[in-house]
């Protein structure tokens, strides 16, 4: 008797050490799960800020190249979908096509909303001459800008605090599409945010160049997808 409920006894030790051990792998692995999600974001922050970088200075070697600005073409950089003329000013020996030292590139899934997975340019990029963060810069802007939308909270956040050491994602009444490709004439842009008002830190830090906001529409060409209240993460890659 004695030997069975010293068998008892130990059985109910080893369940209690066995559900110890669960409770804490348990508590563990949602505390690692916690770090890799904030890993993922900071990781994909990184990505996007390199793959706006590599456009930027393409753009930048193919100016120093000889290519006039107005010759420079995107074409590859952006999907087919999203370009709605063609380029007829770039020469057609490929020689200014920013492709040729970027490729196509592509946004990792990690950095994007995954609400957002059936819409026409997500995950890629876009290419867009009717942009520019009003309130800083003075016009006319003359510029061309680099555009990922549908980037989540958590990159869009891990984005500005990289910049701009700010924890806010801005908020913006604007609206942008994704059908103002640049075919070698620049435009006067209306603007896509409002950055007099919109600020990415207390010290006033607005993007005047680079950044991640939350905009109120967004138009995803073709067929028409609109979005409301989606993050785009922006860069400025050529100036007239």
């Amino acid at each position: 008797m004695k030997r069975q409920s010293g068998n008892a006894l130990f059985l109910i030790l080893i369940a209690v050490a066995l559900f110890a051990a669960l409770s804490y792998a348990v508590t563990n692995s949602s505390r690692d799960g916690s770090g890799i999600d904030r890993e993922n974001a900071e990781i994909a922050a990184s990505q996007i800020m390199q793959t706006m970088a590599n456009v930027k200075t393409a753009v930048d070697r193919l100016v120093l190249s000889g290519c006039q600005k107005v010759q420079i073409s995107f074409e590859g950089v952006e999907l087919p979908s999203n370009a709605s003329d063609p380029h007829t000013n770039t020469p057609t020996d490929g020689s200014c096509k920013v492709s040729q030292y970027t490729g196509t590139p592509e946004v990792s899934n990690n950095a994007l909303d995954q609400t957002y997975s059936t819409r026409n340019s997500f995950g890629s990029v876009d290419i867009h001459r009717n942009f520019h963060p009003q309130g800083k810069n003075s016009s006319p802007f003359d510029e061309v800008w680099m555009i990922i939308p549908y980037v989540s909270d958590a990159t869009c956040l891990n984005l500005n605090k990289k910049l701009f050491d700010g924890d806010i994602v801005p908020v913006s009444a604007g609206s942008i599409n994704n059908w103002q490709p640049f075919t070698g004439t620049f435009i006067n842009g209306a603007g896509g945010i409002t950055c007099s008002t919109t600020h990415f830190s207390t010290s006033g830090d607005c993007g005047t160049d680079i950044g991640c906001v939350k905009i109120a529409q967004y138009d995803d060409y073709t067929p028409l997808q609109t979005s409301n209240n989606i993050n785009i993460a922006y860069s400025r890659v050529l100036k007239k």
